[in-house]
C-alpha cells in the first residue's frame, strides 16, 4: 500500500515504477488495487489506484503518463501480468459502468481520463504474450484475446468490454481533452485488434458513426493528437464482412477523410492515417476524383514512409490508384 501511495504522489518515482514494471514478482498489489478500484480500500481512493495502474503499465510501455504507447514488446513482471488480469481488468469496467451517470456533471473528470488511460494500457497485447498466443501457451497469453475453439469462456467479458468503451465515447466527445479521445480511440484500438469476437461485438454498434463525430470534433481545437488514431479505428473496422465497410461509410467516413486531407495535410500521422482511410472507404465510392488524387500525392509526396506505415492498419483492400501513388521500394 505504501509503495502505492508513493508511485502516485506528487513527486512520483521513477524507480520504484520501473522496479515495479520489471521486476516486482510480489502479486499483494494486485489485490489491492481490486479493492481501491472497487471502493473497498479507504487508504487508496479509485483515481489513485487507477493512475498507478497507468503509472506502471505506462512506465513499461515507455510512456509513464500513459497517453501514448511507443513500445508493447514486453510482458514485464509478474505483477505487471497480474495487473492485466481479468479480475482487475472487470473491477476497471465496471467502475467506468458505475460511475457513467455521473461523468458528465463532472468538473474534472480524472477519474475517466484515468479510467480510458488505464484501459488502454490493459488492453494492449505485448509482443510476447501475441507469441505465446500462437504457440497456445494459454498460461502466457492474453486472457481476453481468444478462446479455445468451440467454447467461450469470457464472451461476456469482452461483450462488456466493448459495450463500455462504446458509451464513454458519447461522454469525451465534447471534452476539450484531446488525451481522452486518443485513450478511448487506442483502447477501442487494442480490443478489436487482439479478439476477432470482440471485433464483431463492437462492428455491430454504432461506432463508427461516434468515432466520425469525434474527430469532427477534434478538428475545433488543439492539439489534433487523437484525430489520427480515430482514422485508424475507421480503418480497423472496415475489415470483415461488407456489412462492416457499410457502416462506416455509412457514418461519413469518406468525407471525414477528405477534409482531415485538405485542413490538415501538413500533419504527418493525421494526414496519412486519412489516406489510408480513404483508400479502403473509396472503393465502395463512385471512384477518386482526380482533385482528390493530387491531394494523396502530395501526402505520399511528404510522409511516404509514414503512409507505408499507416497501411498496416487496413485489413480490408485499399484502392489501387492510391497505392500505385506510394514509390517504389528499393
Amino acid at each position: 500500500m505504501a509503495e502505492l501511495r508513493r508511485l502516485v504522489s506528487y513527486m512520483g518515482e521513477e524507480k520504484l515504477a520501473g522496479r515495479l514494471a520489471l521486476q516486482e514478482a510480489d502479486l499483494t498489489a494486485v489485490d489491492i488495487l481490486v479493492d481501491a478500484i472497487r471502493g473497498d480500500a479507504p487508504e487508496l481512493q479509485e483515481v489513485q489506484a487507477l493512475r498507478a495502474i497507468v503509472r506502471i503499465l505506462g512506465t513499461l510501455a515507455g510512456d509513464a503518463t500513459g497517453d501514448t504507447v511507443p513500445d508493447v514488446s514486453s510482458s514485464g513482471s509478474l505483477l505487471v501480468q497480474g495487473i492485466r488480469s481479468e479480475v482487475l481488468t472487470g473491477a476497471v469496467v465496471d467502475l467506468l459502468q458505475r460511475r457513467l451517470p455521473s461523468f458528465p456533471a463532472e468538473e474534472q473528470p480524472w477519474l475517466l481520463l484515468d479510467g480510458l488511460r488505464a484501459m488502454r494500457l490493459l488492453l494492449v497485447l505485448p509482443e510476447s504474450a501475441k507469441t505465446a498466443q500462437r504457440a497456445g501457451q494459454r498460461n502466457t497469453a492474453a486472457w481476453w484475446v481468444e478462446d479455445d475453439v468451440g467454447y467461450t469462456r469470457h464472451g461476456e467479458a469482452r461483450r462488456c468490454l466493448g459495450e463500455v468503451l462504446v458509451q464513454l465515447l458519447d461522454l469525451v466527445k465534447d471534452s476539450s481533452k484531446a488525451e481522452m479521445k486518443a485513450a478511448a480511440f487506442g483502447a477501442l484500438q487494442n480490443l478489436v485488434t487482439g479478439s476477432s469476437t470482440a471485433f464483431r461485438h463492437v462492428a455491430q454498434t454504432n461506432i463508427a458513426e461516434k468515432v466520425v463525430l469525434l474527430a469532427q470534433a477534434q478538428m475545433k481545437s488543439l492539439p489534433h493528437v487523437a484525430i489520427a488514431d480515430g482514422c485508424r479505428l475507421l480503418t480497423l473496422l472496415c475489415a470483415g464482412p461488407r456489412s462492416h465497410l457499410r457502416k462506416v461509410t455509412d457514418a461519413n467516413a469518406l468525407a471525414l477523410s477528405l477534409e482531415l486531407l485538405k485542413r490538415l495535410e501538413v500533419h504527418r500521422e493525421i494526414a496519412s492515417s486519412a489516406l489510408v482511410l480513404l483508400s479502403v472507404v473509396a472503393p465502395q465510392e463512385d471512384g477518386i476524383r482526380p482533385d482528390t488524387l493530387e491531394l494523396c500525392a502530395g501526402v505520399v509526396k511528404r510522409f511516404p514512409q509514414q503512409v507505408r506505415e499507416e497501411l498496416s492498419w487496413a485489413r480490408s483492400p485499399v484502392s489501387g490508384a492510391i497505392l500505385a501513388l506510394l514509390p517504389k521500394e528499393v
